[in-house]
């Protein structure tokens, strides 16, 4: 296994045990904790319960009513926003 990868598995089996003996732990507070970033604990996601999205962004989002019910979330250090739901057509 390259170091990379090993990493990518390290940090995967840390957040697991985290959300064992802190359920209800935000992911920003959880990243905090284990000295990472939000984006890299979601990468260890990918395939499973995680979609990376390339950088053709307009054709994506023609496909994003495909779907269905998501949460789309954005964050700073002065508010959350969040929306839950389809993506439809404007």
């Amino acid at each position: 296994m390259d170091t990379i990868q090993e990493s990518v598995t390290s940090l995967k089996q840390a957040w697991e045990k985290l959300k064992l003996t802190e359920p209800s732990l935000r992911i920003r507070d959880a990243a905090a904790k284990l000295g990472t970033s939000e984006a890299e604990l979601l990468a260890t996601g990918i395939g499973e319960n995680v979609i990376r999205l390339s950088d053709q962004f307009e054709e994506q989002m023609l496909e994003f009513p495909k779907l269905g019910r998501v949460m789309a979330l954005t964050r700073s250090e002065g508010c959350v926003l969040e929306h839950k739901g389809p993506f439809q057509k404007n």
